[in-house]
């Protein structure tokens, strides 16, 4: 009787999710792209060494992928349509995850190059 009502209670809770509001496909598309930028920003702290020209490669990079999806998320805001609770989460994942990113590489000194 217990492993039924573990059945039930899973069927139910994947139904919930699948009838949960899903949220702008646009709005995933800007949090894929914040996404690639911070895995650029991971993968650049996990080198050992860098030169200051490196670093001045990235912010170039990056600096118009940036612009343009604070752009998108600007025209989200002044749309006033809500994300949905998961695009929220992911967000605040992916702000996590520059912030930590971000203070990992200003402890980092280039190399002299």
């Amino acid at each position: 009787m217990k492993i039924k009502s573990i059945i039930i209670s899973a069927v139910f809770i994947m139904l919930a999710s699948a009838c949960a509001p899903k949220g702008n496909p646009e709005y995933d598309a800007a949090l894929n792209s914040l996404e690639k930028i911070i895995v650029e920003y991971e993968n650049f702290v996990k080198k050992e060494q860098f030169c200051m020209s490196d670093s001045l490669k990235l912010i170039q990079e990056v600096t118009p992928q940036m612009t343009a999806m604070n752009q998108k998320l600007e025209q989200f805001n002044a749309s006033k349509e809500e994300p949905s609770a998961d695009q929220k989460a992911r967000y605040m994942a992916l702000a996590q995850r520059m912030s930590a990113a971000l203070q990992a590489l200003s402890t980092k000194q280039p190399a002299g190059c």
